[in-house]
């Protein structure tokens, strides 16, 4: 791991089991790309009251900032860790997070570019436990812009088994390797991820009723999906009603 200081600040971080930094001041930025990072008051202690400090991570190689919570703890509402997706405050803001979230823990959040910068503020009246974050750098994101293409569209009567759903064009754009997801809706508009549906084809088990399949696609090092296929929809038609009456 790589420490450079720039300027001094008052957070703590912890690199294997050893404190690297625990100075004084107002902004920091550091470049590494392990540790573990505290809120103001350390390890054992709250945090103070009026805090207002700054720190910016960058990775010491071309990768994403990775930030993992393992506890958060704050007054609700009043006192907040901000979230820039950058170099400093006026990048991006990614998330704001307040109030004791130990049972529900926020992120992971992970940076677009080297860099991510965290902001914490309290007020002048109780404190709490504060934050725990691991640090890491992770592949950066380049996703999917294309979904490719899928095709299968079919009807049959009734309760029926549907042909598989084939690629005829694969998830382009971006760059690493490509990983799938497969979802289905019943309405077109609702639509739920199938689990274990995660290869370029797919091969729907039964259905009783019309029912809309799409591929979702990203690229390693990318915590959400980038761009989806069109859809495919496997039609069940009901079967004709007859006249019973006698003419």
């Amino acid at each position: 791991m790589q420490l450079l200081v720039l300027k001094h600040m008052s957070y703590y971080v912890r690199s294997l089991g050893i404190f690297v930094i625990c100075m004084l001041g107002s902004l920091d930025v550091m470049s590494q790309c392990s540790g573990t990072v505290y809120d103001p008051g350390g390890s054992s202690a709250n945090y103070p009251n009026n805090a207002n400090h700054t720190v910016t991570y960058t990775a010491t190689t071309s990768n994403s900032m990775r930030l993992t919570f393992t506890m958060f703890n704050t007054e609700s509402n009043y006192d907040k860790l901000q979230i820039y997706d950058g170099p400093n405050t006026s990048s991006n803001l990614i998330a704001t997070v307040s109030g004791n979230l130990t049972s529900a823990l926020p992120g992971p959040f992970v940076s677009t570019g080297t860099t991510i910068t965290l902001k914490f503020t309290s007020d002048g009246s109780v404190t709490a436990a504060g934050y725990t974050i691991n640090l890491s750098c992770v592949a950066s994101c380049n996703n999917t812009t294309s979904g490719g293409t899928i095709v299968g569209n079919q009807s049959g009567c009734a309760s029926y088994d549907p042909t598989n759903i084939t690629s005829s064009a694969v998830a382009s754009g971006g760059s690493g390797t490509l990983s799938y997801q497969w979802e289905n809706s019943l309405n077109n508009s609702t639509w739920n991820e199938i689990s274990g549906a995660t290869s370029e084809t797919y091969d729907p088990s039964t259905i009783t009723q019309t029912t809309y399949y799409r591929r979702k696609s990203r690229r390693t090092g990318c915590s959400g999906f980038g761009a989806t296929s069109n859809t495919i929809t496997k039609t069940v038609l009901s079967y004709p009603t007859s006249d019973a009456g006698v003419d």
